[in-house]
């Protein structure tokens, strides 16, 4: 996510020029299928209306708001309403790529070992470990860490509070797993304890 690395569509970091070039295979995928398979538009679900529905209320109708109470808008005001959008792009990406219970489970894994390593080396960036502090930095952050967030682990966010938010989440699926019995107790209570540290370390 805070990688310093030229965007492979410009004007976009690299996690979203990804996205953006996965939105475009799957689509292509769509187009082909259409000759084979015909159309076939996807299943509405409740959550699918709940999503929609916090899309248009965080983006059009603050926007239209503002426009009826004649405030001008600016670019903030526009990013900010797209937010939602982009969360929404991630989940049909994601919904339309996921379809079985073995995937799923093989997502909550790679989740769950992606942030261990993120979580770890915010514990080692908050301990102040050299040669940690030295390759966030290089990579990481162009113009030098924060000095406020100095003993914080914003690790490969470069953001203490993105750190612990993805902590707190993948802590959640450990303790789901827990509870529904999974065979790896201990292993999964070792990636407890460092996602507890790492929010320990955004303080």
């Amino acid at each position: 996510v805070g990688f310093n690395a030229a965007a492979v569509v410009p004007g976009l970091p690299p996690n979203q020029s990804l996205m953006v070039l996965i939105g475009l295979a799957l689509a292509v995928r769509w187009l082909a299928r259409l000759h084979t398979e015909g159309m076939r538009w996807p299943r509405i679900d409740r959550i699918d209306v709940s999503l929609n529905a916090s899309e248009l209320t965080s983006s059009v109708l603050p926007l239209l708001m503002m426009l009826a109470r004649q405030r001008p808008i600016t670019s903030d005001d526009l990013l900010y309403s797209i937010v939602m959008w982009k969360l929404i792009a991630e989940y049909v990406i994601v919904r339309t790529v996921i379809t079985t219970n073995d995937q799923a489970m093989r997502c909550l894994r790679l989740s769950l070992a992606s942030s261990a390593v993120v979580a770890a080396l915010g514990i080692l960036q908050a301990l102040n470990v050299g040669a940690v502090v030295a390759f966030l930095t290089h990579y990481y952050s162009p113009v030098g860490l924060d000095p406020m967030a100095d003993g914080r682990g914003g690790s490969l966010f470069g953001l203490p509070a993105a750190v612990a938010d993805l902590a707190t989440l993948n802590l959640a699926i450990v303790v789901a797993m827990l509870v529904r019995g999974h065979r790896r107790k201990a292993m999964l209570g070792g990636l407890a304890v460092v996602y507890a540290l790492a929010e320990v370390g955004r303080a």
